[in-house]
């Protein structure tokens, strides 16, 4: 029992501490009759499972009802029912069924030594040797049959396929990820240009409006212009028929202005106003609402005027007869006005 205990802290050590110093014989005689408490230490410390050692492989191999029953008594003996259908599950995962019975329980897989029968390490199959030893020697081992239903992996390490495979994918994911983020990049640029093509457009078709706008109110105005140079033609048109059809009265005024200069000069009055101010804004507003151009005059100049008065005319220093006729023309447009003689020059 003593060589057997030898060899499963030798395959401990060659496994988990590579310290070619440890003195296995004197451990185990300071261990002496504690030899499973010791075993249960160092695959603790290790953190070893007992799975990925000969001896223990070889124990659940030939023991696992055994080994199985002795877990489920104390921690789950509802399950002792159904102990055969767990020793095919133990049979077809191996060490990860062990991994989860211990995680599962709460276990340190190497506190599985409780569940061991040492002593059946004396059978003739595993006396003084290990599963390794076995096959060196040429001793019967475990069919393959069991030994394809104990499968117990280690841990599995990247080769270097997968190694590569690996950094393609990751190389693969940052050259998709720089394309996207430029193709992004470009998407936005277009349409911060589509957006600026726009408005370039709509500004210059407001421009455009504003310029057709301000054309039509020249050509109103020019039209408006040309109206009222043409109605100033028509009222000196209809001036000189009245004088052409009044020759006698002609005379006669030009006969008066001669023995009395500056008296029998006619006005049109449609407005009188303290300040020039008052004057021009009637003034604009005849012409605005009625299109009838005037002009301002100082009382001041005319002796037959009051002081310091601006009036607003529509003819000025035309004969009484012309005067009148421009009264009767300019109340048909609405306009309350009337006449006076001014006392200045006659035309």
């Amino acid at each position: 029992m003593d060589i057997l205990f030898h060899q499963i802290l030798e395959e401990i050590y060659s496994k988990y501490d590579h310290d070619p110093a440890h003195d296995i014989s004197g451990i185990l005689a300071a261990h002496r009759g504690k030899e499973k408490e010791l075993i249960r230490t160092l695959l603790i410390k290790y953190s070893a499972n007992p799975a990925d050692l000969n001896f223990f492989r070889n124990y659940f191999i030939t023991n696992s009802k055994d080994f199985l029953s002795a877990l489920y008594g104390k921690y789950n003996p509802v399950k002792l029912g159904e102990i055969d259908n767990l020793v095919a599950k133990f049979q077809e995962k191996g060490s990860i069924f062990l991994t989860q019975l211990c995680a599962r329980y709460h276990l340190e897989p190497g506190s599985l030594i409780d569940f061991i029968d040492l002593q059946k390490f004396k059978s003739e199959d595993y006396k003084g040797t290990t599963l390794n030893q076995t096959e060196e020697t040429g001793k019967k081992v475990p069919p393959k049959r069991q030994e394809k239903h104990y499968n117990f992996p280690g841990k599995k390490k990247f080769t270097n396929v997968f190694r590569f495979a690996a950094a393609i994918v990751i190389l693969l994911v940052l050259v998709l990820s720089i394309v996207y983020y430029y193709h992004k990049k470009r998407i936005e640029q277009a349409k911060r240009l589509q957006e600026k093509s726009i408005a370039d457009s709509v500004r210059v078709a407001d421009s455009i409006a504003m310029i057709h706008a301000e054309q039509q109110r020249i050509a109103d105005s020019l039209a408006m212009v040309q109206a009222e140079q043409q109605r100033i033609a028509d009222s000196l048109a209809n001036s000189q028929q009245i004088v052409h059809a009044n020759p006698g009265e002609q005379i006669i005024v030009k006969a008066k202005n001669a023995e009395h200069p500056g008296l029998d000069t006619w006005m049109v009055i449609i407005g009188s106003f303290k300040t020039e101010e008052q004057a021009n804004t009637f003034k604009h507003k005849v012409y605005n609402d009625y299109k009838l151009g005037t002009e301002i005059l100082s009382t001041s100049d005319y002796v037959n005027f009051a002081k310091d008065l601006f009036i607003v005319v529509t003819k000025k220093n035309v004969s009484k007869t012309l005067a009148n006729y421009s009264l009767n023309e300019i109340k048909q447009l609405g306009i309350e006005c009337y006449i006076k003689d001014s006392g200045g020059p006659a035309k």
